[in-house]
């Protein structure tokens, strides 16, 4: 299934995007700070339905341009485990794209297999 940036023109996407996020105001809950970073749980529904259709699981403001500078957004999953899971993610792939400016989707690709490997020793 292709997402929602695939049906419009880049420039088109970007716009809907830009304003959208201006003026929304995302109830966030400061959950814990990891170094200059402060991780912040938030409604994953609302995020997709104010802002962006895109937005799943989490985020950080070297791929979504709405999320301010030094925040990782984390959907407020049920799984305690999932959210850890999805914290470490985002973590990697930030630190991978802001220290080696690394593209999102090797970054991605990165922190995907860190994250199967927390995965898979869980069971």
């Amino acid at each position: 299934m292709k997402n929602f940036k695939s049906f419009l023109k880049e420039e088109e996407y970007e716009r809907f995007v830009q304003n959208n996020s201006q003026n929304v105001d995302i109830k966030k809950t400061p959950i814990f700070k990891y170094k200059d970073v402060t991780i912040m749980l938030i409604d994953g529904e609302e995020v997709r339905n104010k802002i962006s259709v895109d937005f799943t699981m989490g985020g950080h403001e070297f791929v979504y341009d709405y999320v301010p500078e030094n925040e990782v957004w984390i959907e407020d999953l049920k799984s305690d485990f999932d959210k850890l899971c999805t914290i470490i993610h985002e973590l990697v792939e930030r630190y991978i794209m802001g220290k080696y400016g690394i593209e999102y989707e090797e970054a991605h690709d990165i922190a995907t297999k860190v994250e199967y490997q927390i995965r898979k020793k869980r069971g």
